[in-house]
């Protein structure tokens, strides 16, 4: 029911796209192009980073993509439950990010690597259950490295306990720049 995106690929979504109870898991480095005009949804899954020493790219323009309603302890961008990811870097598209007991975007019970946003429009929420907007997750092994933002519009909630951007409940996290 997954998609995988294998180590060093470039994938485009475009078009209309729906997954249900599915997720986008990256095996190794991968960027992810969302055309102009996407309209994508993904229900009850995530796009999982790659493993450490990784780096998850995300690039467009006017292309949407919205994650909600997640799988248990798993950040809609980043790490899973148990499964630490590596780098996550989004620069540009239109993003909605909604963790559920982990991050919108970063880490879940597991660790994630930093975290840098340069472009684009991007709303992430936290879990209610205690995870960052951006950044750790909701248990004490969920940290992050750095995270970075320097262009775009950035809008992040915290879950319960949590910050909009940085540390979730019982973590934390490197430097916030």
């Amino acid at each position: 029911r997954s998609s995988y995106i294998g180590e060093g690929a470039t994938v485009t979504i475009g078009g209309y796209l729906r997954m249900q109870d599915a997720s986008i898991i990256c095996s190794g480095n991968a960027t992810i192009i969302l055309a102009d005009g996407t309209d994508a949804n993904i229900f009850n899954g995530r796009i999982k980073a790659g493993p450490e020493g990784t780096t998850l790219t995300i690039k467009g323009n006017t292309g949407e993509l919205e994650i909600k309603d997640g799988t248990s302890y798993g950040a809609a961008i980043g790490a899973s439950d148990g499964a630490a990811c590596g780098n996550i870097v989004i620069e540009g598209g239109i993003i909605t990010a909604t963790g559920i007991q982990a991050a919108g975007i970063g880490a879940s019970t597991a660790e994630c690597g930093n975290i840098t946003i340069s472009g684009g429009t991007v709303t992430a929420t936290g879990s209610n259950t205690g995870g960052a907007g951006i950044g750790s997750g909701s248990s004490d092994e969920g940290w992050c490295g750095n995270i970075t933002i320097s262009g775009g519009t950035v809008e992040a909630t915290g879950g319960s306990k949590s910050a909009g951007i940085g540390t979730g409940e019982d973590n934390g996290c490197g430097d916030i720049t």
